[in-house]
C-alpha cells in the first residue's frame, strides 16, 4: 500500500466523503475506529504543497528548505549510509549485500512491523541519522496539528450524520516516538517533556475528541508501567482500551494469557488484533477463560 499526504485538502475531502457515506449507510453500527490516521514516517511530506501550508502555519517563508527542518547526517560516504539505515527499517526490506531491496522472512517481518521494535528502531534512527534544523520542532508540531484538525473534521462529519455514533482511534502505545508519524494522541492538557516537543506541541493532543481510544501494547511482555504511562498521557480524557497483537505470542499461549491479564486494568476493555489468529491457533477456550476474569 501507499500513504497519501494528510495535509492535502483533496485527500482529506475524499476521505471525509467516504466516512460520511459509511456513517449514513450503516445505521446499526456502534462507531468508527480510525487506524493509520497519520504520516508515513519522519520523511513525509516535503512536497511543495506541504511547504506552503507549513509556511502559512508559522507565518513566514522557510529560507533553507528542507535543511531548516532537518537533513541527513553526513559521513565518509556522504548521506548514503544514513539514508540506507533509515530506509532499511521500512516495511519490506533490510540492508544486505544486495542493498535495501533484500527480502526477509514474512512472519518475522510482520512481527517486527506490528511491534514496538520498529518504532524504537525508527526513533533510534532519527537520533543517529537526522540532523534537526532550527524549525524541526515547529515542523513536528505542524504535522500533529494537521492530524488533529482532520480528526476534528471527521468527528463532526460522523456526529452530524449520527450523534450517538462513537468515534475512536487506534495508535501504538509508544508516545515518546510517535512524533515520527505526526501524531499526538495525548490529552491537550498533557505537557510532553521531550527535546523535540515545542511549547505548543502539547496543544495538538487530540484525546478530548475521542469516545474510544485503542492503544497498541504490542510488546512481548506488557507491564503495569506501560499501561500507567499511557493513562498519564491521556489524563482521563478518554477511557483506555488496551490492544494486544496475538501474532506476537505465536506458540506461546501462556505469554498471551499473562499479557491479556495485564490489560485487565484498562477501563475501556481490550481490543484483540486480530481474531483470525485466535481461530488459527485454536485459542477460543483460553480467550473465553481470560475474559471471564474481568
Amino acid at each position: 500500500n501507499a500513504m497519501l499526504n494528510p495535509a492535502d485538502p483533496q485527500v482529506q475531502d475524499y476521505e471525509l466523503s467516504i466516512i460520511k457515506e459509511f456513517a449514513g449507510k450503516y445505521k446499526t453500527i456502534d462507531g468508527i475506529i480510525f487506524d493509520r490516521m497519520r504520516y508515513d514516517d519522519i520523511t513525509s511530506d516535503f512536497s511543495v504543497q506541504s511547504r506552503e501550508q507549513f509556511e502559512k502555519y508559522i507565518g513566514y517563508s522557510v529560507k533553507n528548505w528542507p535543511h531548516d527542518i532537518f537533513c541527513w547526517k553526513d559521513d565518509t560516504n556522504g548521506i548514503s549510509d544514513s539514508v540506507k539505515t533509515y530506509v532499511s527499517i521500512g516495511n519490506i526490506g533490510v540492508s544486505g549485500a544486495g542493498g535495501i531491496s533484500e527480502r526477509v522472512d514474512v512472519a518475522a517481518r510482520v512481527k517486527m512491523i506490528m511491534s514496538r521494535g520498529r518504532a524504537d528502531s525508527l526513533y533510534i534512527a532519527d537520533k543517529q541519522n537526522i540532523v534537526p534544523g532550527q524549525l524541526y520542532g515547529k515542523w513536528l508540531e505542524w504535522r500533529a496539528h494537521v492530524i488533529k484538525e482532520f480528526l476534528f473534521r471527521a468527528r463532526k462529519e460522523v456526529k452530524d450524520v449520527n450523534p450517538v455514533l462513537k468515534v475512536g482511534v487506534y495508535t501504538g502505545a509508544w508516545y515518546e516516538s510517535y512524533y515520527n508519524v505526526g501524531v499526538n494522541w495525548a490529552s491537550e492538557k498533557y505537557v510532553p517533556k521531550y527535546p523535540w516537543a515545542t511549547p505548543r506541541y502539547g496543544k495538538q493532543g487530540y484525546a478530548e475528541l475521542l469516545d474510544v481510544y485503542m492503544s497498541g501494547f504490542y510488546y512481548e511482555n506488557i507491564s503495569d508501567r506501560n499501561i500507567r504511562m499511557v493513562k498519564d498521557v491521556l489524563g482521563g480524557a478518554v477511557p483506555l482500551t488496551g490492544s494486544i497483537c496475538v501474532s506476537i505470542y505465536r506458540g506461546n499461549l501462556n505469554g498471551f494469557i499473562n499479557n491479556m491479564n495485564e490489560l485487565q486494568s484498562c477501563e475501556g476493555g481490550v481490543m484483540i488484533f486480530d481474531l483470525s489468529h485466535i481461530v488459527h491457533y485454536g485459542w477460543w477456550k483460553p480467550l473465553k477463560e481470560v475474559l471471564s476474569n474481568r
